[in-house]
């Protein structure tokens, strides 16, 4: 059995992510493939936005120090892509 500390990143929003972008791994081995969404479907996610209407939860695992330094990431996505 695995376990994945979580903790919430308070206040945080679609640009404070997107700054923090380059820290954030994408596409670890246990994420599913990309291309799930349709371009309907994107189209909507970014009207919610911009709309301020309630959006899913997005969970990110805070990678520890040492693999840090080899993969250059602090996060990686649990689910969400």
């Amino acid at each position: 059995m695995s376990f994945i500390d979580t903790s919430p990143l308070q206040h945080s929003t679609v640009f404070s992510i997107y700054a923090d972008r380059d820290e954030i791994l994408t596409n670890p081995d246990y994420q599913r493939n990309g291309d799930v969404w349709t371009k309907e479907k994107k189209q909507l996610l970014i009207d919610s936005i911009l709309n301020r209407y309630d959006m899913p939860k997005i969970y990110f695992h805070k990678i520890p120090q040492e693999e840090r330094r080899k993969s250059g990431h602090a996060f990686a996505i649990i689910d969400g892509r």
